[in-house]
């Protein structure tokens, strides 16, 4: 799933997005070395994802948003996503490469 994502002012979180259709919340973290990994976040179980999104947007502090209202939020299930920039190629490509 393609999910754009914006970068943003934090010093936890590189960028984020979010769609509608499948409501699902991107989250791309960073470290002192730059962007780190991508999860994303079911947010289905919620009345109004959008409305949390939109929230998640405007807060001033991304990282402390985050830290209270989605990690270890049991109603919130996620998964890693490989950026398709940094994903390891096929052994075919690798092949074809060297």
């Amino acid at each position: 799933m393609n999910i754009p994502i914006t970068p943003i002012e934090s010093s936890q979180i590189f960028a984020i997005g979010f769609d509608a259709p499948s409501k699902t919340l991107r989250v791309r973290f960073k470290n002192k070395a730059g962007p780190t990994s991508i999860y994303d976040y079911d947010l289905s179980k919620i009345e109004e994802p959008q409305k949390f999104f939109d929230e998640f947007l405007a807060a001033e502090s991304k990282g402390r948003f985050f830290g209270q209202r989605i990690r270890n939020n049991a109603d919130f299930t996620y998964q890693k996503i490989e950026p398709e920039a940094e994903q390891k190629p096929t052994e075919e490509q690798a092949a074809s490469q060297g």
